[in-house]
């Protein structure tokens, strides 16, 4: 009972028009990617193209304008053109392609990326099932601040989804993903307070203020 109550808080993988999924810096993806800044220029004109097209529902000319850069090696387009192949959007659905896609971004730090590696391994989707590794992918996701894994980390510490039972440290997560905006994990915050000692859930949103100062939102 416990673990369906925690697993109904989990919320819908980001669609493909939200706006959160394309906030990349587009000049600093390239440069990172081992562009030049004259080639940055030119990636970000391309992108945003894509960008364009996208949010019109033109997918094909999105992929049209992202499939270069993504073989480029280029990030922020292997992510999105991930997430068309997920939703079967300008392409046929094909998962297999979208992890591939995914684990190229998320090899390059790309935050959301590796959220998605996670979901994707944690669901088995395109990729056999491993909790155990897709709780490590959530764990590089959370460092770039990305509330939906800092939440399944929680998560998977309440239930022991790829790792032991850790509740406390359950406690952490969802405290440190409902300050960064996910509010599915405030009644999973409050659930677990409630199988703590009050001691113990002190001292976990001591340890998630804490890990919020080390982890400062980027400069925009």
């Amino acid at each position: 009972m416990i673990k369906s109550r925690i697993h109904g808080f989990r919320r819908a993988f980001p669609r493909i028009n939200g706006s959160h999924v394309f906030a990349i810096l587009i000049a600093a993806a390239g440069i990172a990617a081992g562009l030049g800044p004259a080639a940055a220029t030119e990636a970000q004109t391309a992108f945003d193209a894509g960008m364009r097209a996208a949010r019109g529902g033109q997918f094909d000319a999105a992929r049209e304008a992202w499939a270069p850069l993504a073989e480029a090696g280029h990030a922020p387009s292997q992510y999105n053109l991930g997430l068309m192949h997920a939703r079967g959007a300008g392409v046929p659905r094909d998962m297999a392609a979208a992890y591939a896609l995914y684990v190229a971004a998320a090899e390059q730090d790309h935050s959301l990326a590796q959220y998605a590696v996670g979901m994707a391994l944690q669901r088995g989707d395109g990729v056999a099932a491993d909790a155990a590794a897709a709780f490590a992918w959530f764990a590089r996701a959370a460092e770039g601040r990305v509330a939906a894994a800092a939440f399944e980390l929680g998560t998977a510490l309440h239930e022991g989804d790829g790792v032991a039972v850790d509740l406390p440290l359950a406690l952490q997560w969802f405290w440190v993903a409902a300050r960064l905006g996910y509010a599915d994990a405030i009644p999973a915050r409050n659930f677990t307070e409630r199988e703590l000692t009050a001691d113990q859930a002190v001292a976990a949103e001591a340890a998630a203020t804490a890990w919020l100062l080390a982890h400062p939102a980027p400069a925009r």
